[in-house]
């Protein structure tokens, strides 16, 4: 028998077509189950309160009675690989930023490098401090602050219905990636 033989008989028997359908499906299967892998890598940044949950952020700042906030930030690498990255502390006051425009254009604060094996996680505390403030025609403006011990001059006007805003952007190789949280903060003044 010659192996065209062989060959011609293989093809023309149903094992060939099963055989041939099982392969088929196992590459669909396979490359779906990928996808789905590939799909999932990703590094992920969150809030917690002070009591390390998700539920009860600080909202409210009376800058001359307790002008102190704290919460952590939470960072895991959900990629195959090891990451090399950093957080980027900003402030911004809803006059100042546009949602929509990422990364938020005001100036970085603190710079905080982090390093995550793939699976690993890290939480960072935070305390921000607002140092200084001018009460100007029905507003209020933020001059100084202090973010985990480093002074910056700011300016950032906040009306009494605006609010200030915390953001901790995700950056690696100079380039944002994409991922960011915001923390909206009500700056009040006790009145006497």
């Amino acid at each position: 028998m010659s192996v065209w033989r062989i060959m011609e008989k293989m093809l023309k028997s149903r094992y060939f077509d099963v055989l041939l359908s099982s392969i088929i499906v196992l590459a669909i299967i396979a490359y779906t189950i990928f996808q789905n892998l590939a799909a999932q890598q990703a590094i992920v940044i969150y809030v917690l309160d002070n009591n390390m949950k998700a539920i009860d952020y600080p909202h409210t700042i009376f800058w001359n009675r307790n002008s102190s906030l704290s919460f952590y930030i939470g960072v895991e690498n959900k990629r195959w690989t090891p990451i090399d990255a950093y957080l980027i502390v900003k402030l911004a006051s809803n006059k100042s930023w546009s949602r929509g425009v990422e990364p938020c254009p005001a100036r970085s604060l603190l710079k905080i490098p982090i390093s995550l094996n793939n699976g690993e996680s890290r939480i960072i505390p935070l305390k921000i401090d607002i140092l200084e403030v001018i009460a100007k025609n029905r507003e209020l403006i933020v001059t100084k602050v202090n973010v985990n011990g480093n002074e910056a001059l700011v300016y950032l006007p906040v009306g009494e219905d605006d609010y200030l805003s915390i953001i901790v952007e995700l950056w690696s190789n100079n380039e944002f990636i994409g991922q960011w949280v915001e923390l909206k903060i009500r700056l009040k003044q006790v009145k006497p």
